[in-house]
């Protein structure tokens, strides 16, 4: 019960980190400020926690829940100068990573000594520490236009639509955890399971998705995403309380998340990169889901008190799900478009002009033609083909001819390996 308290407490404070970050930074606030800061934090907090007494241990929870939020919002700044191609490749890779750790150090709680487990656990944090003070140098240099705020106005509207979205679902996400703890009570036969299954399918969904994203429009991640979240309250309805059931159930809600998890992260990103508010959209996005969890475990706690009251609201709750997803993705979708590629055509002539040097040079060298060359900007932009052929009055076929021939030019194969190659970095 007390871990359970804990968690709560650094959940509530991280969501509430993510809130203050949204509110009060200020877009000028250096990103390396904020992870070092945060880091440095982090580090402090965790050595003291094995020293003090215990009753001080929820104040620091409650800290290090807070501070540790502000790294993400300096990470967010760089996640969103990636090019659009990249955001999902990015963002893939940290997940998988982040819990392999994450696996490890639970491993090591149950096999090492108290002592040696502060340094698996201080380790990954010290890793970060040193990695980010040997190369965040090299990461400043990388991008060849800075992140610039080209929109005069922030889209709240928006983000307040979007939001409610992420916190609709990650509602779920509390709800679902909270009553499967108590719904299998023959899984107390199945520890091992029970603990560390989850990661399975979940770590499954990421390693496809790294294999087959090249390509995949980011919606269908939230179509499927979606459908499997209302399978999987389908099956905790109606599938009993056994094995299979428990093994079904999180086998689907976990590769639901991961889909709508980076669906979550990509999206922001792309938003932050066309709008130029990372801390903003990160900070109230990472808010709602956080928020989303944490209110769908009250309420799924208050339902168990209702015997089996979850089981049937379940199901209700997945056709909401699918309903909302179904009305929800096209609408917000084609605003999402409509206002990239208006900001893009407006507002990023400061953007375009930053980088033009380098690019007038860069296709002279390649020796691309004038419409090769709008046919570029417009993808280094954001724009996907549809939209490109549209402003340019062509058509799609047409575009096709002249991407060949631009991949030709830059001698690479396809979209992902052209961003590589102008921003001058070798492709692995």
């Amino acid at each position: 019960m007390a871990a359970y308290q804990f968690t709560s407490a650094y959940l509530l404070s991280h969501a509430l980190g993510y809130l203050a970050g949204a509110l009060f930074l200020k877009q000028s606030f250096s990103w390396q400020y904020l992870m070092f800061g945060s880091l440095l934090g982090t580090v402090t907090v965790n050595i003291l926690l094995w020293f003090v007494p215990a009753a001080l241990w929820w104040p620091g929870f409650i800290f290090l829940g807070f501070i540790s939020s502000f790294y993400i919002l300096g990470w967010s700044r760089l996640y969103s100068m990636f090019f659009p191609a990249e955001k999902v490749f990015v963002i893939v890779h940290m997940a998988i990573r982040s819990n392999l750790i994450a696996v490890a150090i639970m491993v090591s709680a149950e096999w090492v000594s108290d002592p040696l487990l502060m340094g698996v656990i201080l380790l990954p944090l010290l890793a970060a520490v040193w990695l980010f003070l040997s190369g965040q140098a090299e990461i400043s240099q990388r991008f060849f236009t800075p992140l610039l705020k080209v929109s005069p106005y922030f889209p709240g509207l928006l983000m307040l639509i979007l939001g409610l979205f992420i916190f609709a679902f990650k509602l779920s996400a509390g709800f679902m955890y909270s009553v499967i703890d108590y719904s299998y009570p023959v899984m107390d036969q199945y520890r091992v399971i029970y603990i560390y299954y989850g990661y399975l399918p979940f770590l499954l969904a990421h390693v496809l998705l790294l294999r087959f994203y090249r390509g995949l429009q980011r919606h269908y991640l939230a179509y499927a995403g979606v459908a499997l979240l209302g399978l999987s309250f389908v099956a905790f309805a109606l599938a009993g309380k056994s094995l299979a059931s428990f093994v079904l159930t999180i086998t689907l809600i976990e590769i639901a998340f991961a889909l709508l998890n980076v669906f979550t992260w990509t999206l922001l990103g792309d938003l932050a990169s066309s709008y130029g508010y990372p801390t903003r959209f990160f900070g109230f996005g990472l808010f709602a889901v956080l928020g989303g969890t944490f209110s769908g475990g009250l309420v799924g706690a208050y339902l168990l008190e209702q015997g089996d009251l979850p089981r049937m609201l379940s199901a209700l709750y997945a056709t909401a799900a699918i309903f909302l997803t179904l009305v929800i993705i096209p609408w917000l979708k084609e605003i999402i478009e409509e206002s990239r590629a208006g900001l893009l055509l407006k507002d990023n002539q400061t953007r375009a002009l930053a980088v033009e040097a380098y690019l007038d040079r860069l296709y002279r060298e390649v020796g691309l033609t004038d419409r090769e060359k709008e046919v570029t900007r417009l993808l280094l932009m954001g724009f996907v083909n549809k939209m490109i052929a549209e402003k340019l009055f062509i058509t799609e076929n047409t575009l096709k001819t002249h991407l060949r021939s631009i991949y030709r030019k830059f001698k690479v194969a396809n979209k992902r390996e052209l961003f590589f190659r102008i921003k001058g970095k070798k492709h692995p």
